[in-house]
């Protein structure tokens, strides 16, 4: 009752002039607020297409996030497979090659001692013949100056048994040669194997690099996608304040 009394009163007190204008005040201002709502709702338009934008390129950004990560656990898989399969393969390998230099190594040292064990048993065997034969050739000798003119058939046998002995030591003097000439190449062939060692250790060195390259290229993946994540953090992190300050 009373909110009525006062409407009727301000009604009795207002002019019609005033009435008027107070009327066209209220459309004016209904006016404005229309306005406003279209603004608004334009406004809200915009923003929402703004958000969708916004969101439309986070997803785009997370889509090359996850293909970035995905790449880089296939880099540092394949990174860890292909070094354990190099060393697998290096270190059989080596075994391999390990053994095989060691047996055909020791077989050579083996030979080589046979060789020097016979050369010198030859050697001295020779020597001690030779020293016999001279003994035998000077005795012959004596025997043939001194009964040559009285055993002229024993002389003959002599000869003969003369022509067997040095014929032995030419026979004896041809193995050692031989024995000398073998023993230059089992030489040879101990260099050579020295040289596939040094190549292989060498290979070895070389596939050793490879490997602590390939150990560097995934580090610096690594480093690199740490240092992505963390400017992302930040980012988002400023971005919250900045959100934060609006709304207050």
């Amino acid at each position: 009752m009373n909110d009525l009394r006062d409407i009727l009163l301000n009604k009795l007190l207002t002019t019609p002039e005033e009435e008027k204008e107070r009327m066209a005040y209220i459309q004016e201002v209904s006016e404005r607020e229309r306005n406003n709502a279209t603004i608004i709702a334009k406004m809200e338009e915009e923003l929402d297409a703004a958000v969708a934008d916004k969101e439309e390129e986070m997803k785009k950004k997370n889509d090359v996030i996850k293909k970035l990560q995905t790449e880089l656990q296939q880099i540092i898989n394949f990174s860890k497979e292909n070094i354990g399969r190099i060393k697998n393969e290096q270190d059989k390998q080596e075994s391999a090659d390990k053994k095989n230099h060691e047996g055909k190594v020791q077989r050579l040292q083996n030979e080589i001692v046979q060789l020097k064990t016979q050369l010198q048993n030859l050697v001295l065997e020779h020597r001690e013949k030779e020293q016999d034969l001279r003994r035998m050739k000077f005795k012959v000798e004596s025997q043939v100056e001194g009964l040559i003119q009285k055993y002229d058939g024993e002389m003959n046998e002599r000869q003969e048994e003369y022509e067997e002995i040095e014929a032995a030591y030419n026979a004896q003097k041809k193995q050692l040669d031989e024995v000398e000439e073998r023993f230059k190449t089992m030489s040879a062939e101990y260099d050579q194997i020295q040289e596939e060692r040094r190549l292989a250790r060498e290979k070895r060195e070389a596939a050793e690099r490879e490997m602590a390259l390939m150990v560097k290229a995934a580090t610096t993946v690594q480093a690199f996608w740490r240092s992505f994540k963390v400017r992302k953090a930040l980012k988002a992190r400023k971005k919250k304040g900045g959100g934060k300050k609006g709304k207050k």
